[in-house]
């Protein structure tokens, strides 16, 4: 959309995933910044990694306005050099990075179901009735002909991220109970990020 205004864009991405992927399959130039880091030590490292790359671009191009979702990422480079970071945060409990990287910002917009009590209140936090997922899933990008019905995805995430540390995730008994349950209503597709 901001390309097709004539706006430079520069997207910066992380080997995560299937990230890499959809960027080349919608045919998205992209700078690939890092690999998803292992535990907090490789987070860590990740994060430096990220900064030193995301600071080589600024320097190298003009930048008016960084945008992240989640995260850190832009906002530390962003203050660094006066340009203004919007962060789309809906993470609550990514509670060292909100407070790491939320200062940081110019605004971070949250859907009004962000709960402060776990995540934390900022002055600068813009909230919009909505999801973000609402974004990518509105039915306005979803033509009559592929609206799936009875349908379901599940995804697994892989408890690696910041702000997974020191929580937990399902069993795998509780998980195959999740997809029997749903699987009496229409076909069930998993996505994971662990081995299943």
């Amino acid at each position: 959309m901001l390309s097709k205004k004539g706006h430079n864009v520069i997207t910066g991405a992380r080997q995560k995933e299937f990230t890499i992927e959809l960027l080349k399959a919608y045919s998205i130039r992209y700078i690939k910044l890092t690999s998803k880091g292992e535990g907090l030590l490789g987070l860590v490292k990740e994060l430096l990694e990220q900064q030193v790359k995301i600071a080589n671009i600024v320097r190298k191009n003009p930048i008016d306005l960084m945008l992240q979702i989640g995260g850190i990422f832009n906002a530390p480079v962003g203050k660094l050099y006066g340009i203004p970071t919007f962060a789309f945060s809906d993470t609550e409990n990514e509670r060292w990075g909100n407070r790491l990287s939320f200062p940081l910002s110019e605004y971070v917009l949250s859907p009004t179901c962000f709960d402060h009590r776990a995540g934390g209140s900022w002055k600068n936090q813009v909230h919009y009735p909505g999801y973000h997922e609402l974004a990518y899933l509105s039915p306005r990008y979803i033509s009559n002909e592929v609206r799936p019905e009875n349908r379901f995805l599940v995804r697994f995430v892989g408890w690696g991220a910041g702000h997974d540390i020191r929580e937990k995730g399902l069993t795998d008994g509780q998980k195959i109970e999740i997809v029997s349950i749903l699987s009496e209503y229409g076909s069930v597709h998993v996505s994971s990020e662990a081995p299943l």
